[in-house]
């Protein structure tokens, strides 16, 4: 043990720099990512995760947004993540979801030290790369989210694994390979998945292509790339067998958002600027509309990367090169001609912001660093090279003194930038589907972004002062290493401490301490939520954004998801996998944001499609504005709370079906002037379509009322003497929800585009509606099968079968174990609140 922690005793010392100044304040539960989308998405969903978890279910249905969502498909909430379930079941909430997030920066470090050291590299210049990649621009929670971490920190494992198989050619190693693929998959960021998943493909056939060719005969060559392929085939299977249950779920769901409609456009917004390789030096830069994007790994690390020789290059080094200019190129989107023509060739515009390959650039530097920093130590005194490498740092360094300068000069001419950025917005952006505010909106921002230009670029800018400064410290290190005036030991702990202090500054004004808020702050109060909930009944709230939105955020408390904290039902949601129908339902009422804003409403039309939320079951409207047309309730502070007493019930039982074509439907609800009783609902047909509507009959004493309602379950009881009626429930129309009544399976009508709706008979009827998508379980069972098969075969590839299946079994019932007690004690405790 002692030998092992010697020969590795660089990693230990940055997993404690790690833990102490970069991890520390979440570590002990101080702070955590709670800023951002992180309090409007992963928050809400992470407390949906817990409550399932802690039941004993899983979140497949969520009943509080969207006129109700299947939440598990949506993939980001990562239900299915065995790191995330492991969490969420052990530790309570606030805990597992800091610690969420510290496990996989842990892990980040990890991966990537155990791939720099069988790369070739020794503790040192490993244990430089893993601190790097953690907390350069490379790591998750920066300038996206953590789910992108927990997909990534895997990549270099992704790296090692193939490695390995290409040195003993074994089998299970694909499985495991297979397995990983399917976990990052599973985290939840499917693009970052594809992209990494892709990337690995790359090297796997680079490193084939590679040992093939060692072969002299070329028959040779191509049997060993047709066994490669085989092999790789099986790992790709593999990750399908396990991830199939999360695939499944959250394609069905992408078939009806509006995405799959888009064009080239929505594919390179977001592009990474030719402008940003600035980000190499002033990462601050990174957060600009004309940047989009940063690829900082520190300034001293990248000037070891000039000291890369001939001789340092082996296969990964090569890799690492390739995989920079590669995700470089495709980074830069709309300025990339092969990245444009890769998409009109596919015909695939789902994916957005290119700059996301940025991941892949600043991974890529991160090793190369790495192999700079092993170069730079072992290079003998008095080599041309390091004469050679501080002349270019000391072009590189007037270079940046020259940028800095002419910058603050050219800035002065405000009217020519604000001209051609009004230019960009015209052509780019304006009328774009994927941008909804007004041209006016877009150029009021115009003159704040020159402003804060001429702010970041400004030599009164203490970043700007920083990154010179670091500039000159990597001079004045190369300096003393070519004269050797320390010795080498020394040099690493100097090298280390300066990467560290750099990284620290970094993550300080850009990065990881942006999204940090205390973890006190998790489940805010909200006054608002408070009052609402004062309101036993069933009914739905909705939020007019007629401004900022992340003004009436603040003020509302309750916009977009976090009414799942609450449990109130919200029309509103955020999710880039909206339900198109729905989108288009709500549409100028807002409310909604699909990840490209949320739609500005106004009075006018809140006042003409008003009956669009009483449809909806909307009892109450909370707003910022004076709404004279709605009976107001409550005002707390800025917030007022609207009474909307036409609102219709969350169920009832109607004989008024009008069948028309459903480009038709919401047009109709608006026309109606007021809902008849029975009210009046539409079905997306003609009369031949349901012959089961034949003959309705619905009394002035009848009645439908709620006996259960779960997420994945709802109980009714109707009563209506006068005959068979249609029992409408205000909850959204989806694949996989069934329903039975009086123990007889029975159709699912889509009512006003949006509702469901069955037919009951007369007199007395219960009526159970479940979400139990068939398709779904059967995956998760293969799925459970999956695990077992490659746990088992690798284990067995290592230990043997006897001893395999003896871990196997003890891990096992662990696992079942803890699920049942956790289950016990929440149940418990449920009971007694």
């Amino acid at each position: 043990m002692k030998k092992f922690v010697v020969n590795q005793k660089f990693l230990f010392v940055v997993l404690l720099i790690s833990l102490g100044l970069f991890l520390g304040s979440q570590l002990f539960l101080q702070t955590s990512f709670l800023s951002g989308d992180y309090r409007a998405q992963h928050v809400p969903w992470a407390v949906s995760l817990d409550r399932a978890v802690k039941s004993g279910t899983l979140p497949l249905w969520d009943p509080y947004t969207h006129l109700g969502f299947p939440m598990l498909a949506e993939g980001q909430m990562a239900a299915l993540y065995p790191p995330t379930l492991l969490l969420y079941l052990i530790f309570p909430l606030k805990a597992a979801y800091a610690w969420g997030n510290v496990l996989h920066y842990i892990l980040a470090i990890m991966w990537m030290y155990v791939f720099l050291r069988n790369a070739g590299l020794k503790d040192f210049s490993s244990a430089m790369g893993s601190l790097i990649f953690a907390f350069g621009s490379v790591s998750g929670g920066g300038y996206y989210n953590t789910i992108s971490l927990k997909v990534l920190c895997w990549f270099p494992l992704t790296l090692f694994i193939t490695d390995c198989y290409f040195r003993k050619r074994k089998l299970p190693y694909m499985l495991l390979l297979g397995g990983v693929f399917a976990w990052q998959v599973l985290a939840g960021y499917f693009q970052y998945a594809l992209y990494s998943i892709i990337f690995s493909g790359l090297y796997f056939y680079y490193s084939s292509i590679i040992v093939s060719t060692k072969r002299k005969q070329a028959k040779n060559v191509i049997k060993s790339l047709s066994e490669d392929t085989v092999a790789f085939v099986i790992a790709g299977i593999t990750a399908l067998v396990i991830a199939s249950p999360q695939i499944y779920e959250t394609l069905k769901l992408i078939s009806f958002c509006p995405r799959k409609g888009m064009d080239l456009g929505f594919a390179l917004s977001g592009s990474f600027w030719p402008t940003g390789i600035i980000t190499l030096f002033f990462p601050h830069f990174g957060g600009m509309p004309y940047v989009n994007g940063a690829i900082f790994v520190g300034i001293v690390p990248l000037s070891a990367a000039l000291f890369i020789r001939k001789k340092t290059f082996n296969k990964q080094l090569t890799f690492l090169f390739i995989l920079f200019f590669v995700s470089l190129v495709f980074a830069l989107g709309r300025f990339s001609v092969p990245y444009k023509f890769i998409l009109n060739a596919v015909n695939f515009y789902g994916f957005r912001v290119p700059s996301k390959f940025l991941f892949f650039s600043g991974f890529a530097l991160s090793g190369i660093c790495a192999f700079g920093i092993s170069a730079f130590l072992d290079i003998p005194a008095g080599d041309k090279k390091i004469y050679k490498a501080c002349n270019i740092w000391l072009i590189i360094t007037i270079s940046l003194m020259v940028f800095v300068i002419a910058g603050n000069i050219i800035l002065y001419f405000k009217d020519f930038w604000l001209e051609l950025g009004e230019n960009y917005i015209v052509k780019y952006i304006y009328g774009k589907s994927y941008h909804k505010y007004s041209l006016e909106e877009y150029r009021s921002r115009l003159e704040p972004i020159y402003n804060s230009t001429r702010e970041i670029i400004s030599f009164n800018n203490i970043k700007i002062i920083v990154g010179m400064a670091f500039a000159v410290f990597a001079g004045i290190f190369i300096f003393f290493h070519r004269n050797k005036l320390v010795k080498l030991s020394t040099l690493k702990w100097v090298c280390l401490g300066l990467v560290s202090f750099e990284l620290l500054l970094y993550n300080h004004y850009c990065k990881i301490n942006t999204n940090l808020e205390p973890l006190d702050t998790f489940i805010q109060e909200s006054e608002v939520a408070d009052y609402l909930k004062k309101d036993k009944g069933f009914f739905r709230v909705y939020s007019f954004i007629d401004r900022n939105p992340a003004e009436i955020e603040r003020a509302l408390q309750i916009l977009p998801n976090r009414a799942i904290i609450h449990r109130i039902f919200d029309v509103g949601c955020y999710t880039p996998l909206v339900m198109g129908s729905y989108y288009n339902f709500m549409g100028n009422l807002g409310s909604v944001d699909d990840s490209m804003g949320v739609p500005l409403s106004t009075l006018d039309v809140l006042s003409s499609e008003s009956k669009i939320l009483e449809a909806l079951n909307v009892g109450y409207v909370v707003a910022l504005a004076e709404i004279p047309f709605f009976q107001k309730v409550k005002e707390i502070g800025k917030v007022k709370i609207y009474r909307n007493s036409n609102s219709l019930p969350r169920c009832f039982l109607t004989d008024n079906v009008e069948l028309m074509p459903g480009d038709e439907i919401r047009e109709k609800i608006i026309s109606v002037k007021k809902w008849n009783n029975p009210p009046e609902v539409f079905l997306n047909g003609n009369t031949d379509s349901f012959v089961e509507l034949d003959g309705l009959k619905v009394d002035s004493h009848s009645v439908a009322a709620i006996q259960k309602y779960s997420p994945n379950e709802v109980k009714i009881t109707t009563l209506n003497n006068a005959g068979k009626a249609l029992l409408v429930l205000s909850e959204l129309y989806y694949p996989g929800w069934k329903a039975v009544v009086n123990s007889v399976p029975a159709k699912i009508f889509r009512v006003n585009s949006l509702l469901r709706g069955v037919i009951v008979g007369p007199g007395e009827s219960e009526i159970i509606m479940k979400y139990s998508p068939s398709w779904f379980f059967y995956l998760l069972a293969a799925s459970i099968i999956g695990y077992c098969v490659v746990i088992l075969l690798f284990l067995a590839f290592k230990f043997g079968w006897q001893k395999a299946f003896i871990y196997f079994s003890v891990v096992f019932a662990i696992i079942v174990f803890l699920f049942y007690l956790n289950v016990f004690i929440y149940s418990q405790a449920a009971g007694k609140v």
